[in-house]
C-alpha cells in the first residue's frame, strides 16, 4: 500500500492535502492556504523524498520527507484514525534513524497524533509565513522541562 511517489500523484497528494488542511489547520488564512497548495505542486514534491498510501486505486495518505524532517504528513480525514498515518511513520524510521516535525501550536489533531507515537517537545519556533506559533517535534527526544507541552 505505501509506494513511492510518481508525478501522476500530484493531483491525488493536493486533494488529500487539502481535505485534511481544512480539518487540522481551519485556523490558517485562505491566502497562505492557497500559496501552499502552489507550493506543494511547483517546489516541495519535487524537493522531498515523498511515499503515498495507495489505498484503493486513489492516494489516501502521504508523507514528504527532508533528510530526516517530515515536510508533510497528511491523511484523508475519512479514513483518520485507520493506522494509515502510523504506516506513513514506521515507513519514514524505515528510511531514517530519527524523525523531527514541525506541527501549528494550535494543531490539535496533528499534536495528539505525534503524541501518540512518541514525538516529544524539542523547541518552540514561530512560523512567519503563516503567521502562528508551531511546535519542533522529535521522535524519542527528551523533553526540555521549560518547554513542557501544555505549560505555555
Amino acid at each position: 500500500m505505501i509506494r513511492p511517489f510518481r508525478p501522476a500523484d500530484v493531483e491525488g497528494i493536493v486533494e488529500v492535502w487539502s481535505e485534511a488542511t481544512r480539518v487540522a489547520h481551519a485556523f490558517l488564512k485562505d491566502e497562505f492556504i492557497v500559496r501552499e497548495e502552489r507550493a506543494i505542486r511547483e517546489e516541495y514534491l519535487r524537493e522531498a523524498d515523498t511515499w503515498v498510501w495507495d489505498g484503493s486505486g486513489r492516494i489516501d495518505g502521504f508523507i514528504s520527507l527532508l533528510g530526516n524532517e517530515i515536510g508533510g504528513l497528511f491523511v484523508r480525514p475519512s479514513i483518520h484514525r485507520c493506522g494509515v498515518g502510523t504506516a506513513l511513520i514506521e515507513h519514514a524510521l524505515t528510511l531514517q534513524e530519527s524523525l523531527e516535525v514541525e506541527v501549528f501550536a494550535r494543531n490539535d489533531i496533528g499534536r495528539a497524533f505525534y503524541r501518540r507515537r512518541g514525538f516529544d517537545l524539542f523547541r518552540e519556533a514561530f512560523d512567519a509565513r503563516a503567521h502562528q506559533p508551531v511546535l519542533r517535534l522529535r521522535y524519542g527526544a527528551v523533553p526540555s522541562p521549560d518547554l513542557e507541552e501544555g505549560g505555555h
